[in-house]
């Protein structure tokens, strides 16, 4: 590298001459002058430009390696502190919390984020993550600015790898929002933690989930407002004959009617007891999109459901878009079935995809 700067130093230099060779005695025209001088000249003058290239770039050297001297990064107070990847091994219930600036790559076993303040990226794909969602393995995660992530270990052990500062626990206790006995192995277990662990939805009882129990309109109202974070108190009556607000669902329905995300049936009620339908839900979840000025990227083609003639008519539009954006899906006969109702894991399911596509969008 010097000696080609050293050389386009000398053809600069040589093209800058020969214009005065030409112009003046002993030029180009000159017998007295030979060229047999040139290659020694050449290897001399760029002898000496290595050498001030050399110099130059010694003393830039020691410039920075004084600066880089001067910077301290210190461990945060009570924590550990890795500049590379340390890899550490937690049993089941064990944490590691990571902060601003900190990264962890999940080398095996199950873990997820169980405690957020902050903003975490899963770097490897470019999206946002979000509390309870499960770590990808060889995927890495960074804390972002003003970030405090905690991440449990949910296999009976797990390895991981860690930078920048950081604490663990060895082993511990699962958080008991997310302790469920009856959803190990079950399909949307993913979907069902997710939501639990930001407390959108609860057990049925002590470390029960009730996986396949159907969801009830009210159940499913109350969900989307614990989603969007409703403040209970600030609602005090509701427009339908069968719904008190001191029931627990009752400041939830009262804020979807204020909003347009449900109505009600014609007679005054809401009927808050009866199984929510996959239609029903299909045009609830579509208007809450709408009231929160969402635009749900479209993945899916428009394909009609070989029972479309089923659907009614006040919720078809609702349907196709929610197949469009891939938050409901037929089922495995084509059909959509939409006289048919949704269980608690169906329901989790489909928020875990709102919520997902809601964050990246």
């Amino acid at each position: 590298m010097k000696r080609l700067l050293a050389f386009i130093l000398i053809i600069t230099v040589m093209a800058s001459l020969s214009t005065a060779f030409a112009d003046t005695p002993g030029g180009q025209d000159d017998p007295l002058i030979s060229l047999s001088f040139l290659p020694d000249y050449i290897s001399n003058v760029l002898n000496k430009a290595e050498n001030i290239i050399a110099e130059s770039l010694g003393k830039l050297k020691d410039t920075m390696t004084r600066r880089l001297a001067q910077i301290e990064i210190n461990s945060p107070s009570g924590d550990d502190f890795a500049r590379n990847y340390r890899t550490i091994y937690l049993d089941r219930g064990g944490t590691v919390t990571v902060k601003t600036g900190g990264s962890v790559y999940l080398l095996s076993g199950t873990a997820r984020i169980t405690d957020l303040s902050g903003t975490v990226i899963n770097v490897t794909d470019g999206t946002v993550v979000g509390k309870g969602q499960r770590l990808s393995a060889n995927n890495r995660y960074f804390a972002a600015e003003r970030t405090a992530a905690m991440i449990t270990v949910f296999s009976d052990n797990a390895i991981l790898s860690v930078s920048g500062g950081y604490s663990t626990a060895k082993s511990g206790e699962i958080p008991a929002a997310a302790n469920f006995n009856d959803i190990d192995s079950h399909w949307a277990m993913d979907y069902i933690l997710y939501l639990a662990l930001n407390g959108y939805v609860n057990g049925m009882g002590e470390q029960i989930f009730e996986p396949n129990y159907k969801m009830s309109r009210a159940m499913f109202v109350t969900v989307l407002g614990r989603i969007y974070g409703i403040n209970t108190e600030s609602h005090t009556s509701t427009p339908f004959t069968d719904v008190r607000i001191n029931e627990w669902y009752g400041p939830y329905v009262s804020w979807a009617a204020q909003n347009g995300i449900v109505n009600g049936f014609g007679d005054g009620t809401f009927l808050p007891n009866q199984e929510i339908t996959r239609e029903q839900m299909s045009l609830v979840i579509m208007r809450f999109a709408d009231f929160q000025g969402l635009s749900l990227p479209e993945t899916a083609s428009n394909t009609a459901f070989s029972d479309d003639w089923q659907i009614s008519s006040w919720a078809r539009s609702a349907v196709y878009r929610s197949q469009r954006t891939g938050l409901l899906k037929g089922r495995d006969t084509g059909e959509f079935d939409p006289k048919g109702t949704a269980t608690r894991a169906e329901v989790c399911t489909m928020l875990y995809r709102f919520i997902n596509a809601s964050i990246n969008t």
